[in-house]
């Protein structure tokens, strides 16, 4: 089991992570430097609040999509650049909705990133065989999470001003 213990610092915020007794500690702005506007797929309630909680400490928000239909509903009305997409979901699951998202928008779509308890070998290239752009595997860590949304919104962000400037 990983456990936070979570220090203010004004923009800053310190964690430190124990992990099988052996101890890290590692720090970083939490004032979003990246635009981003986020969807959650996410059905189950607890994981909502603790994925929207991460997000929060990032100083991100982000809408929230309980099955895949929803998703294609939200991408109708907004622009997204990030998708955090559970696999499991009813009525419509992650990798039908990827599917569907990526015959709708193509090349203009979200970034899509799968957050599912599916850690079974060969499910991170599975999921990006059908489609996502990449993977993480529930539970997560607050360090895992903050890299994969860092890296993905430099990409996005690069993307939006190559677009704005050319």
């Amino acid at each position: 089991m990983t456990a936070f213990k979570f220090i203010e610092n004004k923009n800053f915020e310190c964690h430190t992570e124990k992990i099988q007794q052996n101890q890290s500690a590692f720090c970083i702005n939490t004032t979003s430097e990246y635009e981003l506007k986020i969807l959650l797929a996410e059905d189950d309630l607890i994981n909502q609040k603790v994925t929207l909680k991460l997000l929060e400490k990032m100083a991100y928000t982000a809408d929230v999509a309980i099955n895949g239909i929803q998703v294609l509903e939200y991408l109708e009305k907004d622009l997204y650049d990030l998708i955090l997409m559970d696999i499991r979901m009813p009525e419509m699951d992650g990798l039908e909705a990827t599917m569907a998202i990526n015959d709708i928008y193509g090349k203009k779509r979200p970034v899509i990133i799968a957050l599912t308890a599916d850690v079974f070998e060969g499910a991170k290239e599975k999921y990006l065989k059908a489609g996502l752009d990449d993977y993480m595997a529930k539970p997560v860590t607050f360090e895992i999470f903050q890299n994969m949304i860092i890296k993905w919104a430099k990409k996005v962000n690069h993307k939006r001003k190559k677009f704005i400037f050319k």
